[in-house]
């Protein structure tokens, strides 16, 4: 007899028990979910500036300038009319400080107050004909002493062209610039004629004379002079 198998039963009690876990699962509610709750900012007060006061530095005021006496001696022979005293630094020579009558008579002397301090000196007679000029004259506060020594002829001029000479300078081959006209507002030389000048001697000069219209008669350079007397020959046109 054949034998009958019996059919495998299902494990019904596994199935309901896992359909009820899965139940039970499905019916779990999730609670809220936390966050952070931020916190207030935190107020800062603005940084607290305080004013403060410069410092006061006392110093003492500046000092003046001390001044100095120039004095002015003249035993040339002639008159001085006209003296120039400028500072070094100028351009110009600025005003004349005898003024419009004053005048410094040969064999008289002369104080003036300056402050201390590098000038430029000049001096010429009534005609405006240069004296004297030197540069670069330190001015103490114990003073300075400008003389005017008789200074024989040591330049002698004469006038071999055909030409007027109206401008005439002289002016020692150290310095930079030619200085002033010797002849002034006044005088010429005309053709023929001869005029003398006296410079100092024991050193070089530069010498140069011009027409009334400016142009260039005759510039020597470097010239040597001596207490013998130089003659200075102009022969242009």
């Amino acid at each position: 007899m054949a034998q009958m198998l019996a059919r495998r039963s299902r494990p019904w009690a596994l199935i309901a028990l896992a359909l009820a876990g899965a139940s039970l699962a499905c019916s779990i509610v999730p609670g809220p979910v936390e966050t952070a709750i931020p916190l207030p900012p935190v107020e800062t007060q603005p940084p607290v500036i305080i004013e403060t006061e410069p410092p006061i530095v006392e110093t003492e005021p500046p000092l003046p300038p001390a001044s100095g006496n120039f004095d002015v001696v003249n035993d040339s022979g002639q008159t001085i009319c006209y003296l120039y005293i400028s500072p070094t630094t100028s351009d110009v020579w600025g005003d004349d400080w005898l003024g419009t009558t004053g005048t410094i008579a040969s064999g008289e002397s002369r104080s003036f107050s300056v402050p201390a301090g590098e000038y430029d000196l000049r001096a010429e007679d009534c005609d405006t004909a240069r004296l004297g000029e030197v540069f670069g004259v330190t001015v103490t506060a114990s003073g300075y002493t400008w003389e005017f020594p008789f200074v024989p002829v040591t330049i002698r001029m004469q006038n071999a062209s055909s030409g007027t000479v109206c401008y005439v300078f002289i002016s020692p081959s150290s310095q930079p610039t030619w200085g002033g006209d010797w002849l002034g507002q006044t005088e010429t030389i005309g053709p023929g004629a001869s005029r003398d000048f006296a410079v100092p001697p024991g050193q070089d000069y530069d010498m140069m004379a011009a027409a009334c219209d400016q142009s260039t008669l005759d510039d020597q350079r470097g010239i040597p002079i001596s207490t013998n007397v130089y003659t200075w020959t102009i022969s242009g046109p």
